[in-house]
């Protein structure tokens, strides 16, 4: 019995060590540890929309792209697959 035992006291720390167990707590978050910090910058006036050089023309032709492509690729699909 006591070679069980014995047996039972080495055996028994080494499953408990190999079993995994749930970890809830958070990734600690530090500054400037990121291998990109300081090389992507926005520009000084990136989103200063007012301040944008011939505004409508820059976004009526935006605009007007994106519609040619919305309607575009739908109608390309569609006679791609019809000459199949």
């Amino acid at each position: 019995m006591s070679g069980i035992a014995a047996l039972r006291k080495v055996a028994t720390p080494a499953v408990a060590r190999s079993v995994r167990s749930f970890n809830t707590t958070s990734k600690t978050l530090g500054g400037e540890v990121d291998e990109y910090f300081g090389k992507y910058v926005h520009a000084k006036h990136m989103y200063d929309v007012a301040s944008t050089p011939n505004r409508k023309l820059v976004f009526g032709s935006a605009c007007i792209g994106a519609l040619a492509f919305g309607f575009g690729v739908p109608v390309f699909a569609v006679n791609f697959q019809l000459s199949k």
